[in-house]
């Protein structure tokens, strides 16, 4: 019983980083769409690809936390 409990809590906790962790990449997101309203060369890369959500490969990256403390975070 008690390695059920445990493994619960365990898969609960799991869940609970998740969501934290889902959280953090939806901030990223949004800050780096922020930023990107601003930014000369993602309105270059939207005129160019006909995309109203097209960022520049910098506001990319920042956006799928390639150059992210998060990343770094989640690894500890």
């Amino acid at each position: 019983m008690v390695a059920r409990e445990q493994a619960q809590r365990a898969t609960a906790a799991e869940r609970g980083d998740e969501r934290v962790l889902a959280g953090l990449s939806r901030l990223r997101s949004e800050a780096a769409y922020e930023a990107a309203a601003a930014c000369p060369a993602c309105a270059e890369a939207r005129a160019e690809a006909d995309d109203a959500e097209a960022l520049c490969d910098a506001h990319l990256e920042h956006a799928m936390g390639l150059h992210s403390t998060w990343d770094a975070i989640r690894r500890r």
